[in-house]
């Protein structure tokens, strides 16, 4: 199982999200679209609203143009998502993140 979000592109592989496990990360959004050469995941965990445990990881773009990572889960209740080209256009959901659930 994943969760989907076909309409930004976002694809975490597999569902739910654990604390301390490893997801896959794909993307074929915006900047994807756009022609970004390299892309970079920024990642990290939070309990609230404040980011921690916070990472960046080079993705690996596959031949149809979009992009995979794959990142260890941060301990947290959620996982905070953005991604940036290397010309530091973002891609953070319009300022909301793509945010999914921890289970522990």
């Amino acid at each position: 199982m994943s969760y989907n979000n076909f309409d930004t592109g976002v694809n975490v592989t597999p569902a739910p999200v654990t604390s301390n496990g490893i997801v896959e990360v794909n993307y074929s959004g915006i900047l994807s679209k756009n022609g970004a050469k390299e892309l970079y995941l920024h990642y990290g965990s939070s309990y609230l609203e404040d980011w921690a445990n916070v990472s960046d990881i080079k993705m690996s773009k596959n031949s149809n143009g979009a992009f995979s990572a794959n990142l260890s889960v941060p301990v947290g209740n959620k996982l905070n998502l953005c991604f940036r080209d290397t010309a530091y256009n973002w891609d953070n959901n319009n300022g909301k993140n793509y945010i999914y659930d921890i289970n522990k």
